[in-house]
């Protein structure tokens, strides 16, 4: 199976004219009658750093007759032909962080880097289910980058799907990442309960600096694609898409209100392909120009489609609102009515992370005087609140979170044991002339705050205090 990519575009329900910018910037190219996708141009970077290591390196001794070896992970194979090599060298393949946009897992620093070979050497990168959902493979491509930082992109030569493999040939030893030339933006997201979010298809574009430059192949260079099909549709395993008339894109997506399996959706994009010939003309007033010319396609290819997906994972979030009534100064009377409320962003584990908790959108109300105290030894106590500040104190940090396995679950935690000196009244005697302010400790909540995740409203009385819980969806 022959790749086509370099001469494959997506022909969808849109009319874009491509722009250019820096790399991975997201500039909006969806002309004024789109109908269906949101199409996003990315400049892939012409330079940049190398990633650091990010595995164990395997190393093997490798002669003129030739050989192979195998990334420890089993990602990589280097296949080397009789008369690559004038001599017996020591190759190794050393995993590194994928720094590219679009990058796919990790990269891979081949050594000795900047060896030449005098028979290309084929590269095999095998890849995941998961990376064939979110980018067709026909549509993934090569990076290579020197040890300057100066990145080459390339096509595969071959793929199959049976395998899972991707095929190409190198000359010249470098760091190597695999990428998406084509994919669904976000490609992974958090999203809370209910909430909407847009979705596009990003284009990678390679650097006008990138064309005509070494034995590379080079990327489609801000495609102008037009509808002919009009044929796209938007799927979602728990959630929906919804029009936006004032964009006319069909595109945003809602997340379901109620917490699915797992708790996370998947988005897909199905789109139709057509064969495109490219020609690119560059150099006109420093800038790359592009002409595109569309064979006849036979019908049997009209059917033909890409699919991308990509992953949401829900978290549900609820508003906690705390009240405490206490007699300030005992002994006088004087009751005051403190309240605060925060926010709490509830992660249940993943395979990427633990669970746990947000605590954002922190709010102290000033303290309400619902009952005036009386006189005592002449002193009639005036009290005035201090605004934004009062005796509950709240922060981002918390400890001993638990989440239950029970349906709906229990989620419980703890503020720590830490407190806050600050001033939240102002007072003084009636009839004197002096008004001082008085230094007082607000202490963290405890016990432990308790609710259900179950959607639903809840009152809970908790030592001096009364908590309200309330969904945000």
């Amino acid at each position: 199976m022959k790749k086509i990519l370099g001469a494959l575009l997506l022909f969808f329900s849109l009319s874009v004219h491509a722009q250019t910018g820096t790399a991975k910037e997201q500039i909006d190219t969806t002309a004024g009658n789109a109908d269906s996708v949101e199409v996003r141009v990315a400049v892939l970077p012409d330079s940049g750093a190398t990633g650091a290591a990010d595995g164990n390196i395997i190393s093997k001794q490798i002669g003129s007759s030739g050989g192979k070896i195998i990334s420890e992970d089993g990602r990589i194979e280097l296949i080397f032909p009789a008369g690559a090599l004038t001599k017996t060298t020591n190759i190794s393949i050393q995993p590194i962080v994928n720094l590219l946009p679009n990058g796919n897992g990790k990269g891979y620093q081949f050594e000795p880097s900047g060896t030449r070979f005098i028979k290309p050497v084929e590269i095999i990168f095998h890849y995941s289910q998961k990376e064939d959902e979110t980018c067709p493979a026909q549509l993934h491509f090569m990076a290579i980058q020197n040890k300057n930082g100066k990145w080459e992109y390339m096509d595969y030569e071959d793929w199959d799907s049976v395998t899972k493999a991707l095929k190409g040939h190198i000359t010249h030893f470098s760091a190597m990442v695999d990428g998406n030339e084509v994919e669904l933006q976000p490609r992974d997201v958090n999203l809370r309960l209910g909430d909407k979010r847009l979705f596009y298809l990003e284009l990678a574009q390679a650097p006008v600096e990138n064309l005509g430059g070494d034995e590379l192949s080079q990327l489609p260079t801000g495609p102008s694609v037009s509808s002919v099909l009009k044929v796209s549709k938007w799927s979602a395993k728990f959630g929906t898409f919804v029009r936006d008339d004032a964009k006319k894109i069909k595109a945003i997506y809602s997340a379901p209100r109620n917490m699915p399996p797992g708790n996370k959706d998947e988005v897909t994009l199905n789109l139709n392909i057509l064969e495109m010939v490219k020609d690119v003309s560059y150099q006109k007033k420093g800038k790359s120009q592009m002409k595109y010319h569309t064979e006849s396609v036979p019908k049997s290819r009209l059917k033909e489609t890409a699919t991308f997906t990509s992953t949401v994972h829900l978290n549900d979030v609820y508003r906690v609102f705390v009240t405490h009534d206490v007699e300030y100064r005992p002994g006088m009377g004087t009751i005051v009515a403190d309240a605060s409320s925060f926010d709490v962003d509830i992660f249940p584990a993943s395979e990427s992370q633990p669970a746990h908790v947000a605590i954002t959108n922190i709010q102290r109300y000033t303290p309400d005087i619902v009952k005036k105290g009386r006189s005592m030894a002449g002193c009639k106590l005036v009290i005035t609140p201090v605004a934004g500040t009062n005796s509950i104190y709240i922060t981002t940090d918390y400890k001993d979170l638990e989440l239950s396995n029970s349906d709906p679950p229990e989620v419980s935690f703890e503020f720590p044991a830490a407190s806050s000196e600050q001033t939240y009244f102002l007072f003084h005697c009636a009839g004197k002339t002096s008004t001082k302010p008085e230094a007082l400790k607000a202490f963290p909540l405890v016990p432990k705050i308790k609710f259900i995740e179950n959607g639903l409203g809840q009152s809970i009385d908790m030592k001096a205090y009364k908590i309200l819980v309330s969904p945000l969806r």
